[in-house]
């Protein structure tokens, strides 16, 4: 879950969550609030669109009260763009980072994904079909006897 920042550096595996819990809004709703009130008639000023992202977007949805400059431009010139795959990416590295919160990927889907097992001890009746991926290791637990409990299991 940690973010290793500096690549030179033994990596420290802190998290900050208080980061996260600051926030009200996902950057996906974030990002398409922005982009209507830049797109609003008659069309926001510089001002009132620097005032709407620090006060709306960072702070009242992202929780972020440090947002440095670079960071402001850069999430204003592509709610200028319209472009909100962008903007929704710079929003959600705001808040990761300051979490410290590392992610492999930048989109997950509730898509199956396929184990094969092509031998092993039961493993024709334990690991076929669609199964909770618990229960792979629950199986995996019980087959190399680790001595696991797994109390929520009834």
């Amino acid at each position: 879950m940690g973010w290793q920042r500096n690549q030179s550096v033994y990596p420290t595996y802190a998290w900050f969550p208080d980061a996260l819990s600051r926030a009200t809004h996902s950057s996906e709703f974030l990002a398409m609030q922005l982009i209507n009130f830049c797109a609003s008639k008659p069309a926001p000023s510089e001002e009132e669109k620097g005032n709407f992202i620090d006060a709306a977007v960072f702070r009242g949805g992202l929780g972020v009260h440090d947002a440095t400059h670079r960071e402001a431009q850069e999430v204003k010139e592509a709610a200028d763009r319209g472009d909100s795959s962008s903007l929704k990416k710079l929003l959600g590295f705001m808040l990761s980072s300051r979490a410290n919160l590392g992610w492999t990927t930048h989109g997950h889907t509730g898509v199956d994904v396929m184990l094969y097992a092509y031998f092993g001890k039961d493993i024709e009746q334990s690991l076929k079909g669609n199964m909770e991926n618990t229960d792979i290791g629950i199986f995996l637990a019980e087959l190399l006897n680790t001595g696991l409990e797994f109390p929520f299991i009834t």
